[in-house]
C-alpha cells in the first residue's frame, strides 16, 4: 500500500513500485472483490493467485474478509513455465479496471505510526504487512495483554523499523510529546488523490468555497432517497467502520440536501444546458451546475452522471466532450470533482459493453484532469446481481436501511454506493481539506 499522512491510506498523485518490488504479502478480499479484479489490483496473474491460495477446486467462491496470500512477480515468474494441473480453473478474460487499484499492503513504516485494524487482520498480518515484527507491536502497544484479539477499527501503534529492531528493555514508554505519528488504511476504489487535489482545494477556499459542504451531482440513482439521505436523517449504523463517524459529522447537512445538479433522468449534457435550471433559484444563462456550486459553495463534488448518456444513444465522444466541460467547470470554481463509474443495466436495453465503454471514458477523463476516481463499477462486481436491484438501479438491503454497513448489508447496491462516499468524504477531509 501507499504510504499517506491520513487516518487512512489514501492513493496520492506520487508513482508507487508495481507489485514486483515487493516480496509476497497478504490481502483481506473486500466488499465487490473478485478474482480478477484483485489480479489487476496488484498486477499478478490471476493463475499465480489460485495457485498461491489452493484455490484450483473454487477459484470463484472468494468471500469478504478472507485472507489471500499475493505472490511477487519474481515468484510468479518462476512459476510460468510450469505447466497447469489437470482440472486447474481457467479463469475468463475480464475487462478488470486498471485505475480501480487498490496499494499492496506492504509499508516501511518510517519514523512510526498508527494503524486502524481492518476485517480480517491478525498481528500476524499486519507485521507481515509493515515489515516489523509481531512483538514489537505489542510492545509498541503497552504490551497487548491479548494480541489474538484484536479487532476492526482499533488503533494500534506500529514502531519504526529502526525502533522495533533496537534492543530496548521492555520497560520504557515511548516519550511525551512525541510527533504526532501517521495512520494507515486502504480507501477501496479510490485514486487520484493527491497534491493536485489539495491545490483545487486551496483555490476554492480563495474563492470562498465551505471545507465543509459537498455537492452531488447526478440522476436519479443519485437523488434516490436511498443514497446518503439516511446518514443525515442519523440512521448511520457502522459496525466496524466506526473510525468513518467524523466524516459524518464534519459534513452534517450535505448528505440530505437537495442538489440543483442532480435530478431523474439528467444525462451529462443536462447539468450544462441552461434550460434545466431552476428558474427559481438560479441566475439567467446559468446551467444547473454553475448555480449549484455558487449557492452551495462546496469544496467538493461526488459526480456519477453517463447511465442516461449510455442508454440515450449518446455517443462516446460527446459523452467524453460533456464530461470533460463538467469537470472544467468544477475547476473553474474551485470544487474538486470526484468522478465515480456507472453500475452495470441489466435492463437489456443496451449492449452491456456499452456501460463498459462509457466507464471507460470516466477512467480516462479523471486521469486527464488528475482528479479522483471513485470505482463505484468495480465495488459491485462481486456482490450479488452486481448490486442492481430493479436492472437499473443498484439494490437496497431488505431492513431498509442503506446507511446500516452490516456484512449483510453490504451485499447490497446503495449501502456500497453509502460506503464508497463515506470513504471518499473521509479521504479528502484528512488528506486534502485539513491534512
Amino acid at each position: 500500500m501507499r504510504r499517506v499522512i491520513t487516518a487512512l491510506a489514501v492513493l496520492t498523485m506520487m508513482f508507487i513500485p508495481p507489485a514486483s518490488a515487493y516480496a509476497d504479502f497478504t490481502y483481506v478480499v473486500q466488499p465487490g472483490d473478485t478474482l480478477a479484479i484483485i489480479s489487476a489490483k496488484f498486477d499478478v496473474p490471476a493463475r499465480a493467485i489460485i495457485n498461491a491460495n489452493h484455490l484450483n477446486k473454487a477459484p470463484d467462491r472468494i468471500y469478504a474478509g478472507q485472507t489471500l496470500l499475493i505472490p511477487s512477480v519474481a515468484s510468479t515468474a518462476s512459476a510460468a513455465s510450469a505447466a497447469p494441473a489437470a482440472g486447474d480453473f481457467n479463469p475468463p478474460e475480464t475487462h478488470s479496471p486498471e485505475s480501480s487499484t487498490q496499494p499492496p499492503v506492504s509499508y516501511a513504516a518510517g519514523a512510526g505510526a498508527t494503524y486502524v485494524v481492518q476485517p480480517g487482520d491478525t498481528l500476524a498480518i499486519i507485521s507481515a504487512r509493515f515489515d516489523v515484527p509481531a512483538r514489537a507491536i505489542i510492545n509498541a502497544n503497552n504490551r497487548l495483554k491479548a494480541p489474538d484479539r484484536i479487532y476492526a477499527g482499533q488503533m494500534l501503534v506500529i514502531p519504526s523499523v529502526a525502533s522495533a529492531n533496537a534492543t530496548t528493555p521492555a520497560s520504557v514508554q515511548p516519550a511525551v510529546g512525541a510527533p504526532q505519528s501517521q495512520t494507515f488504511v486502504s480507501y477501496p476504489y479510490l485514486s487520484g488523490v493527491g497534491a493536485r487535489t489539495r491545490q483545487i482545494f486551496l483555490s476554492g477556499r480563495a474563492l470562498g468555497n465551505r471545507p465543509d459542504i459537498f455537492s452531488k451531482v447526478g440522476d436519479s440513482i443519485t437523488v434516490a432517497r436511498e443514497f446518503l439521505t439516511p446518514i443525515d436523517q442519523g440512521q448511520a449504523v457502522f459496525h466496524q467502520y466506526d473510525y468513518l463517524a467524523p466524516a459524518i459529522r464534519q459534513y452534517s447537512g450535505s448528505f440530505g440536501r437537495h442538489s440543483l445538479a442532480a435530478a431523474d433522468g439528467w444525462s451529462a449534457w443536462t447539468v450544462l444546458d441552461v434550460h434545466y435550471a431552476d428558474q427559481t433559484r438560479c441566475r439567467p444563462g446559468e446551467s444547473p451546475l454553475r448555480c449549484e456550486y455558487r449557492l452551495a459553495r462546496p469544496a467538493l463534488a461526488l459526480i456519477m452522471l453517463g447511465t442516461n448518456d449510455a442508454a440515450s444513444g449518446s455517443t462516446p465522444d460527446a459523452f467524453r466532450a460533456n464530461l470533460g466541460a463538467i469537470v472544467n467547470t468544477s475547476l473553474q470554481m474551485g470544487v474538486i470533482p470526484v468522478l465515480s463509474t456507472l453500475p452495470d443495466r441489466t435492463l437489456g436495453d443496451i449492449p452491456g459493453e456499452r456501460i463498459w465503454e462509457f466507464n471507460t471514458i470516466i477512467r480516462e477523463v479523471a486521469q486527464t484532469y488528475s482528479v479522483p476516481l471513485w470505482d463505484y463499477w468495480a465495488a459491485l462486481q462481486g456482490l450479488p446481481e452486481r448490486g442492481i436491484g430493479d436492472t437499473v438501479h443498484p439494490s437496497t438491503p431488505p431492513n431498509g436501511n442503506a446507511a446500516d454497513f452490516s456484512p449483510q448489508n453490504l451485499n447490497y447496491g446503495y449501502t456500497v454506493r453509502n460506503l464508497g462516499a463515506l470513504f471518499v468524504l473521509d479521504a479528502l477531509w484528512r488528506q486534502v481539506i485539513n491534512p
